[in-house]
This record gives structure tokens, C-alpha cells and sequence, in this order.
């Protein structure tokens, strides 16, 4: 068997050559699942079949310690894929709130490029990661976003960012909402300063139940009924106002970063010349 067991929550589950995390450029999907292991196994495979380096790119599931099923898809994925397969514990909240458990997947990681993504997820592109990438190498201050064959461009549903901005503004997700608008909020910051890029070329399509009926479960019902409480928390006051104080700092962060991008782009001249 060519997998290690680590000890990290749970458990981590990787392969020894896909350990840490040096290259500057390194990606991972952080994926919160819970009794969906056919829509582990289905991401997982579509991942590993259109990524051009798999070395540089991991998939984080966060998975609750009593749901078994879960942890063994995980486990088998270890073997099955040649990408860099990771589980950690989510121990379950008292009250249910998907953006606290995106937040531990963050805490638990430290790859510099962050893909936000749920379970029910098919990758299309191949070659996708060179290209996300690339836009981070570019500039890292832009939230990169494709296709997810629902909203075609005009709300970026499942995106990529870069640690760094979320270092500097102080939080991932936002944990006033439990079920949706985390997107939203990010959407908006970045489109306050133009940094929201869509990349139609790049299909990560979004098997959703409102296109695919089929693909309703327990699940999906279980989180369905969180919506209310969102809508009316995104329509408040306080949540407009703390969205307006978002938009100030990363107007700030963005300045700050942008210098620092400069300065380091002079320094590899002088050094390279």
C-alpha cells in the first residue's frame, strides 16, 4: 500500500511525496462533504483526469469523524488518484453552518491558492490548474472563476483565492451565513475593485438540483431549510454595513499588496540583471 496515515484531527490522508507546502503556487480544493462518498469519488476522479500537474494540486475534504462512509471513499481515493487526497475531522456543530466548516478547512491547510468548492462538482477543463495558476502568478489579488453551467458569469459561485488577501482582510468565510451568500459577499468585494475575473473557458460544472433533479438528497433538504435565515441576515442593515467596511479594507489591502507585488518585481530585476 503506497499511502502514510497521519494523525491530524481524524485523520489526513496523503501520499508521502505530496507532503508541505513550499511552491508558491500550490492548490487546494476545500471540499466540507458529509454522506455523499459517490460525490467524493466522482470530484476526486475528475480532478485527478483534468489537472496537467499533479503535484501541485490537493483536494482538502472535511469530513465529520462519525461518518464513516465518507472516510472510507477517502481512503480509497488515497490509492485510486495520483493528486494529493487530505481528510480532516469537522466535528458537527450544534447548529449546522457550512461556513464554519469551510473556515476549519482553511485553518487546517496552508496551500497559498484556495479553491471554494462543494461536493457536487465535475471538473471539465483540462489544464485548468496551469491556468489558474498563471492568473494567480500574474497578479494575486483577483478572485478567478469559470463556468458552473448556472450562473454563467454573473455571480461567482465557486471560485479560487489566494491566501494572502484572506491573511490581510482577516477571515475566509463569513459565519454570519450558515447555507449561502459566502459567495456573495466575495463576489461583491471583489467586483467593488474589479478583481473578479471570469474564465468561461474553465467548466467546473455545478451538478445543482435546480438543473439536475435527480441529484437531490437528505442532504441538499437538510440545507435547504438554512436558507431563510441567510436572506434575511444578507437583506439586514448590519450585514450591509459590515459589507461596506469589507469593501474599504480590501480597497486597502489591495493597495498595500500591489505594492508589495511591485517592489518584489523590481528585485528580481535588479537581481536577474
Amino acid at each position: 500500500m503506497k499511502t502514510r496515515l497521519l494523525q491530524m484531527g481524524l485523520q489526513q490522508l496523503t501520499k508521502p511525496e505530496r507532503l508541505g507546502s513550499a511552491d508558491p503556487l500550490a492548490l487546494t480544493l476545500l471540499v466540507p462533504t458529509c454522506g455523499r462518498p459517490e460525490n467524493m469519488r466522482q470530484l476526486a476522479h475528475s480532478v485527478e483526469g483534468t489537472v496537467a500537474e499533479h503535484a501541485r494540486v490537493s483536494l482538502t475534504f472535511g469530513i465529520h469523524p462519525d461518518d464513516r462512509a465518507s472516510q472510507c471513499a477517502a481512503a480509497e481515493l488515497v490509492d485510486e488518484t495520483k493528486i494529493c487526497i487530505r481528510t480532516l475531522s469537522l466535528e458537527r456543530e450544534p447548529v449546522l453552518n457550512l461556513s464554519k466548516l469551510w473556515n476549519r478547512l482553511y485553518e487546517g491547510t496552508n496551500e497559498p491558492i484556495l479553491g471554494f468548492f462543494g461536493d457536487d462538482v465535475v471538473f471539465r477543463t483540462p489544464g485548468w490548474d496551469v491556468s489558474v495558476r498563471e492568473e494567480f502568478r500574474r497578479d494575486l489579488r483577483f478572485l478567478i472563476y469559470g463556468d458552473d453551467g448556472l450562473q454563467r458569469g454573473q455571480l461567482a459561485t465557486l471560485f479560487f483565492t489566494h491566501r494572502r488577501i484572506h491573511q490581510a482582510m482577516g477571515f475566509y468565510m463569513n459565519e454570519s451565513f450558515r447555507r449561502i451568500y459566502m459567495d456573495a459577499w466575495w463576489d461583491r468585494i471583489y467586483r467593488s475593485q474589479k478583481r473578479a475575473r471570469y474564465r468561461p473557458d474553465l467548466v467546473f460544472e455545478h451538478l445543482h438540483p435546480s438543473i439536475h433533479p435527480q441529484r437531490e438528497d437528505e442532504v441538499f433538504r437538510k440545507m435547504s431549510v438554512l436558507e431563510a435565515s441567510d436572506e434575511t441576515t444578507w437583506a439586514s442593515q448590519k450585514s450591509q454595513r459590515e459589507l461596506d467596511q469589507a469593501i474599504s479594507r480590501f480597497r486597502r489591502v489591495c493597495w498595500k499588496i500591489g505594492w508589495e507585488q511591485l517592489l518584489l518585481r523590481m528585485g528580481l530585476k535588479q537581481v536577474s540583471g
